[in-house]
């Protein structure tokens, strides 16, 4: 592939200064102070608000460490906060160290080879509580373990052959909960509940709270010793809460046909936030994010929040915080006050920022039985009639995910060079319900294919005006995408797979164990049905046309590498146009300037497929 280096200079400075303007906040916690996970750089660090509004907040984490878990291969869990400090999983070893608020960090427990996240602290106790787990060649467990802080007496409290999510405590660290799926299962799909009893030295009376369906059970979370959950045994995440003297099930939200939960790939995610009396819950409805108070009888209040993203909210007596942004502007975190509904932003960039784009969103219908969204960022120096702009069509990771409504670093970056960037929630995606969400299985590589062609079909009525050229790029899920998308049209100029699948069947074989059986309901329980042979591009590179970009971590687990070379090598040897770049990273880029030079050498890619075809 030829291309200018003073080009792709430019260009790489172009892309560092829209990825320096990503989210970087995660983990939102409280405990007299503001807590969260900032990425800084190239390591992350637990940060908290400072004393006075006047002096910056703190950064607590010293280097080298990086605050970071590699629970499930998608992280999550990584600190907790107690009275002198804090315990957080170092990234790069997998240790939990304990961080006193006047000293350097203490080594607290080795992982020894496992995963280790989901801290939970238990004050009254000084008990430090975790999950770990592993996998053999013959099994898979997962442990809740705990540590005795002041003597360092450690303990395995549970044991079981399945994956454990959403561990959850009272106060006083009597009672506990979790939901549990089994290693053929995705969490999104079902799994099953249970709530116990503890002394911190072992857990009893172990009790599942089950549905008169099969369900996806997420979030457990206790308001005193009451139990919340969200169910999408109505075909919608909602919030329930058990009501155990009578061991009855009561769904404090309608049940709605708005989603109030989504797909837990991060371990510890929330999208509602509970206290004393008072819940306050994320929901979509698929276009919109709207932030809505319930008390524990069911009454519900909506705040006004004119659709914008709302990420893990938290409560502290009347305020509640949470990570906000919209398409056009920078992520921060910021504070509602629920008495006065006053509005403030706690951390926010400290530079003045004006995006290279306008953003808009329209709601599609693909049929008459469902909708999706599509958003759209026009570059600001076209006129917006007249546009003559190629296009640049991303399809997002998952598949079960979402397109992001927080600001997009990506499209800063396409529309700074003239692109018009679009990216749509294609059926499967998240926040339209589980039937919409379900309609992917049994047929992923069909059907959000047939969504984007109508997608395509439908550009000159929300304003994108011929001629233009259409590029398309995603990553993982979406990188599987774009192979399809190009084996099955000439629409596209070219096309760029970032760590995307081509062999559906190797995959099962080689991922990590949280995501291996994802192909069972996408494409078929049956493993030796051919339909995974005939989905899968590697077995089929004559169909692809187009010129193709695989851009692929050296060292990734989820998608490993040869899932790139190997369809490299077969459209090379058919004569087809494909390039390969490879990178020292993992799934999912994490160094500045490896993200850079992809994004570089990408748009280069485009500029020659134009060039060539002029």
């Amino acid at each position: 592939m030829s291309f200018l280096l003073k080009e792709v200079a430019n260009d790489m400075n172009l892309a560092k200064k829209a990825m320096s303007l990503e989210c970087a906040y995660s983990e939102l916690s409280y405990s007299n102070k503001l807590y969260w996970r900032q990425k800084i750089g190239n390591r992350y660090a637990v940060v908290c608000t400072s004393a006075t509004k006047d002096t910056p907040n703190l950064i607590l984490t010293p280097k080298p460490f990086s605050v970071g878990t590699a629970m499930y291969g998608y992280g999550g869990g990584s600190y907790v906060v107690s009275e002198n400090g804090y315990y957080f999983v170092d990234a790069v070893s997998g240790d939990i160290y304990f961080h006193p608020t006047e000293d350097n960090p203490i080594l607290l427990v080795k992982s020894h080879g496992r995963a280790i996240g989901g801290l939970v602290y238990i004050s009254t106790k000084n008990t430090l509580i975790y999950l770990s787990h592993s996998k053999t060649k013959t099994s898979f467990t997962t442990r809740i373990e705990l540590i005795h802080c002041k003597s360092k007496v450690h303990r395995i409290i549970l044991e079981v052959p399945e994956f454990i999510g959403g561990l959850t405590f009272t106060l006083t660290g009597n009672k506990c909960a979790w939901y549990q799926w089994q290693i053929n299962e995705m969490p999104w799909d079902k799994t099953s509940l249970f709530i116990a009893e503890t002394n911190l030295e072992s857990i009893y009376d172990i009790f599942q709270i089950s549905m008169e369906i099969e369900s996806s059970k997420i979030e457990p979370r206790f308001a005193n010793d009451t139990l919340f959950f969200l169910d999408d045994c109505s075909g919608w995440w909602n919030i329930y809460k058990w009501v155990s003297n009578k061991n009855e099930i009561e769904c404090i939200s309608g049940p709605s046909e708005i989603e109030f939960g989504f797909p837990p790939y991060k371990y510890g995610e929330n999208t509602y936030g509970i206290s004393n009396n008072k819940i306050i819950s994320v929901a979509t409805d698929g276009t919109k994010r709207r932030l809505i108070e319930f008390n524990q009888s069911g009454y519900s209040k909506e705040y006004s929040w004119n659709g914008k993203e709302i990420i893990s909210p938290i409560i502290n007596g009347e305020l509640v915080y949470f990570i906000s942004g919209d398409l056009s502007k920078l992520t921060t975190i910021q504070s509602l006050n629920i008495a006065n509904q006053k509005n403030n932003v706690i951390v926010a960039s400290a530079e003045k920022f004006t995006p290279s784009f306008t953003a808009e969103y329209h709601l599609l219908n693909a049929s008459e039985q469902y909708k999706y969204c599509a958003f759209v960022y026009w570059p600001n120096e076209q006129i917006k009639k007249n546009n003559k702009s190629h296009i640049i069509l991303n399809i997002h990771g998952g598949p079960n995910g979402s397109v992001s409504r927080l600001f997009s670093t990506a499209a800063e970056f396409w529309t700074a060079k003239g692109y018009v960037y679009l990216e749509i929630d294609y059926v499967g995606s998240t926040g339209y319900g589980k039937q919409f969400r379900e309609r992917l299985n049994n047929q992923w590589g069909e059907v959000e294919c047939e969504n984007i062609f109508h997608f395509i079909s439908k550009l000159e009525d929300i304003g994108i005006l011929k001629p233009y050229k259409i590029f398309v790029r995603g990553n993982s899920a979406g990188g599987y995408t774009v192979m399809r998308l190009l084996s099955k049209s000439r629409l596209f100029s070219a096309g760029c797979a970032y760590y995307g699948v081509s062999d559906l069947k190797k995959l099962l074989e080689t991922t990590h164990p949280f995501e291996s059986p994802l192909l069972y309901n996408l494409i078929n329980k049956e493993v030796s049905d051919l339909t995974y042979i005939e989905r899968s591009p590697l077995y089929n590179p004559y169909c692809i046309q187009d010129p193709l970009l695989l851009i692929h971590g050296k060292h990734d687990q989820v998608v490993p590498i040869n899932q790139s070379r190997l369809l490299y090598q077969k459209l090379l040897s058919l004569g087809k146009t494909c390039h390969l770049l490879e990178f020292e990273e993992q799934h999912g880029f994490t160094s500045l300037d490896n993200k850079a030079l992809s994004y570089a050498i990408e748009h280069q890619f485009y500029e020659n497929s134009i060039n060539d075809a002029a």
